[in-house]
């Protein structure tokens, strides 16, 4: 079998700096909740997601959590990895997101979904100035939101799309209609032109 690649970037140093990080849940189940009014609603399984989280800062020292939100069916982590001397504290993003997915989708197991597995790997973007630290930081905030304005959209496109189909199918019926009736009134005509032509002939013999 043909081994997957990794997504991590061969010449970039994992073992300390800032990183925007995002994993989903396998096959994108929604799993920790849903949003209401803009706003994400964890239910059991959504909240062992975010305990988790700050068990990472209690568990590693070489950890920080700036900012994160926990989204119906993905994570989205704001994470800064400290520069340690010492190595036995130094960890890598790959086993400290490792370390957090294996936590987390155990205890979630045992509290009863058993099915319950995360996506293989995650996405990772490393911050390298204060405005792109903001500007994540503003994104993490407002993604439950901006996933159900684009929700709406999408639905509001779907009902318009519907409404265009329901027109062109109108549009359609009407010609249909308006064929038949122009073809009905040139049968017409031609009948009542043969009849009054026979109706004619019929005279003229008469005479």
């Amino acid at each position: 079998m043909r081994r997957k690649s990794s997504p991590r970037r061969k010449n970039e140093n994992y073992y300390s700096g800032k990183f925007f990080v995002t994993f989903n849940t396998k096959h994108f189940s929604k799993d920790f909740g849903y949003i209401i009014n803009g706003k994400m609603i964890l239910n059991k399984y959504g909240e062992i997601a975010q305990e988790k989280i700050y068990w990472l800062e209690e568990n590693f020292d070489n950890v920080k959590i700036f900012e994160f939100i926990i989204m119906p069916d993905h994570v989205y982590i704001l994470i800064f990895l400290k520069d340690e001397d010492d190595i036995i504290k130094r960890r890598p993003l790959s086993q400290v997101i490792g370390a957090y997915k294996t936590v987390s989708s155990k205890h979630i197991r045992l509290n009863g979904l058993k099915d319950f597995r995360w996506h293989r790997s995650f996405h990772d973007y490393r911050i390298k100035d204060q405005i792109a630290e903001n500007n994540v930081i503003a994104y993490i905030k407002r993604n439950p939101a901006s996933h159900e304005l684009k929700k709406r959209r999408k639905k509001l496109s779907r009902s318009n799309l519907k409404y265009y189909w329901r027109l062109d199918l109108n549009l359609l019926l009407f010609w249909f209609i308006g064929l038949e009736t122009y073809n009905s009134k040139r049968v017409k005509t031609k009948n009542s032109f043969q009849y009054d032509l026979k109706k004619q002939k019929m005279k003229q013999l008469s005479n």
